[in-house]
């Protein structure tokens, strides 16, 4: 998947003026790595994504220690971080952008939460605190709405409902 992926891409760069002004080539390489990656999740078993999964949440933990290097190491010796056009943004030598990273990281998290859907707390949320610290470095906007949807969605999936509500109903009682 991630050769041929490589390959359109590398055509697509090459072949730059081949398409047509209302169809980037881009959009034709997001259109086909979105269908192959549908057809690989198709195809895999439940086994092999659990271990996909598990390979994501220790890249993003890298990453994770990545952010905390490059928060503690001066800019002009930084590997960690972008240029200073692109306002020294965290980004992992392991992806090519900040978007990327951030990416991982939501990815990682996301893992992480699904494969450990029992642990305490204080760990998730320790885990949370390392993730939030790497995706700010980032400075992504994009990344930090989305941690940030994500973490409201999983507030609210494991809140009971009726005390939430209940909750919000004597605040807002008049009587």
């Amino acid at each position: 998947y991630l050769i041929s992926i490589f390959i359109f891409n590398k055509l697509v760069d090459f072949n730059y003026d081949f398409f047509p002004h209302f169809w980037n080539g881009q959009s034709v390489l997001v259109l086909i790595s979105v269908l192959m990656a549908d057809i690989v999740v198709l195809k895999t078993s439940s086994n092999d994504i659990l271990k996909t999964l598990r390979f994501l949440k220790y890249i993003s933990y890298i990453m994770i220690l990545e952010s905390f290097f490059s928060f503690i190491i001066p800019n002009n010796f930084n590997i960690f971080v972008s240029d200073f056009e692109a306002g020294y943004r965290f980004t992992s030598i392991m992806t090519p952008g900040y978007v990327y990273t951030g990416l991982f990281l939501i990815l990682g998290y996301t893992s992480f939460l699904h494969l450990n859907s029992s642990a305490s707390k204080r760990r998730i949320f320790l885990i949370f605190l390392c993730f939030c610290f790497a995706l700010i470095q980032t400075k992504d906007r994009t990344s930090i709405l989305t941690f940030m949807i994500l973490n409201a969605f999983v507030l609210y999936k494991s809140a009971n409902s009726r005390s939430i509500t209940m909750s919000i109903f004597k605040k807002t009682s008049f009587f």
